[in-house]
C-alpha cells in the first residue's frame, strides 16, 4: 500500500514500511518543518500493530542535508533512535548534517558506493551527528572524521562506522531485504522496548541478508 501527503512517500510491504522524504519543493533539506512532519510521521508508524521495521530513504540522489544542530533536527534524531520498531537508512548519494544524524540514528545503515557523508559545515563541537559519531567510534576517531569534511562511506566504515556498503542501484533494495528480515515486535512493546536493546544486542539477533559488495558489518 503507498500514501503520499507530497513531503513524505509511504510505503507499505509485508510489515515493512518505506518512508521516502520526496523533497518536493525542499531541495533535499531536512528543516525544521519537514523534522517535526517526519517524527510525528515516525510515531504514527509505531502505533501500527502489521508495522514490523521501518526502512528510511530519499528520491534521486539525496537522502537529505539540512543542520544538524537544530532543537527539532534533534527531537527528530530522539524519535529514531527511541522508535520500537528496528530502523533501517537507505542512504543515496548526498548525506549532509542532518542527513548523517538520521542516517547514524538508525539500526543499520546501507549506503550508496559513490555517497558523499559529512556534518553540517561550520558546526564545529555541536550537532547531532557529532555526538552520534563520538558514540559510535569514541571522541578520537569522531574528531578526525569530522576534520575531514565530506568522507566516501569506505572511511567511515574503515573508522569504526557500522555501514553496508552497496551499489547506487541497490541501495534501497538491500535496505528492505534486511527490514523484512528484521526481529518482531515485542508483545507488549512500548517507546523504549527495543531502545535498550539497539546497536549490538539488535544487531546480533538481526539475521541481514549477506551481499557480495557488503563491507563493514554488524557487530
Amino acid at each position: 500500500m503507498r500514501s503520499n501527503n507530497g513531503n513524505f512517500v509511504v510505503i507499505r510491504d509485508s510489515g515493512v514500511v518505506t518512508v521516502v522524504m520526496n523533497w518536493a519543493g525542499h531541495r533535499g533539506v531536512l528543516g525544521p518543518e519537514l523534522a517535526v512532519e517526519l517524527a510525528g510521521l515516525l510515531l504514527e508508524i509505531a502505533a501500527e500493530t502489521d508495522a514490523k521495521a521501518v526502512v528510511i530513504t530519499g528520491v534521486g540522489d539525496v537522502f537529505a542535508a539540512g543542520r544538524d544542530d537544530l532543537l527539532e533536527v534533534e527531537l527528530l534524531i530522539d524519535v529514531v533512535r527511541r522508535h520500537p520498531l528496528p530502523m533501517v537508512a537507505a542512504v543515496q548519494r548526498a548525506c549532509i548534517g542532518a542527513g548523517l544524524a538520521l542516517a547514524l540514528a538508525c539500526d543499520l545503515r546501507f549506503v550508496a558506493a559513490d555517497a558523499i557523508l559529512c556534518p553540517t559545515p561550520g558546526a564545529g563541537k555541536r550537532g547531532a551527528a557529532r555526538d552520534l559519531l563520538v558514540e559510535e567510534v569514541g571522541t578520537d576517531a569522531a574528531q578526525r572524521l569530522l576534520g575531514l569534511g565530506a568522507v566516501e562511506p569506505r572511511a567511515l566504515v574503515e573508522w569504526g562506522v557500522n555501514a553496508r556498503i552497496v551499489p547506487t542501484s541497490d541501495v534501497l533494495g538491500f535496505a528492505q531485504e534486511a527490514a523484512s528480515a528484521a526481529p518482531e515486535r515485542p508483545a507488549s512493546p512500548s517507546r523504549g522496548a527495543l531502545a535498550s536493546r539497539r546497536r549490538g544486542s539488535l544487531r546480533s539477533v538481526w539475521p541481514v541478508p549477506a551481499t557480495p559488495s557488503m563491507r563493514g558489518g554488524a557487530r
